[in-house]
């Protein structure tokens, strides 16, 4: 599947990332987010075993495991995150920016503008209220 993204100005741009992430693992093909292992290291080695890169894809769970354990060393409560947690940022950055639901609801790949609701996190429910200031 692709996904169109754009370039970010900063050092957490996605697209940087992701180019850096292919060209270490001399990836060219195939899946992108592969499973990383290190091998046993035997008695007699002085060095440490160099990282090994899977083949076969991650599966949606593992994704869920490092959002949580990431979550978790951030200081946040693991359980509160998952692989969702993601997309869900991701569409509520774009929704508290201003951009068309419209916009969102296809960047999520969503079918229905009721599922996109599910995903977005709003804040102070007052905070640019269309009724604030009316009465």
């Amino acid at each position: 599947m692709t996904v169109p993204l754009p370039y970010g100005r900063t050092e957490l741009c996605p697209v940087r990332a992701l180019a850096a992430w292919q060209d270490a693992a001399s990836i060219t093909s195939g899946p992108v987010f592969r499973r990383i292992w290190l091998p046993r290291q035997g008695r007699g080695d002085v060095a440490p075993p160099v990282p090994r890169i899977g083949r076969q894809p991650i599966t949606p769970w593992a994704v869920a495991a490092i959002v949580k354990a990431r979550a978790a060393v951030a200081g946040f409560g693991g359980r509160d995150f998952g692989g969702h947690s993601l997309k869900r940022g991701a569409l509520t950055t774009g929704m508290d920016r201003g951009e068309h639901p419209a916009k969102l609801k296809r960047l999520g790949r969503h079918k229905s503008f009721d599922v996109l609701g599910e995903y977005l996190e709003f804040g102070d429910l007052f905070e640019g209220h269309p009724l604030n200031g009316v009465l």
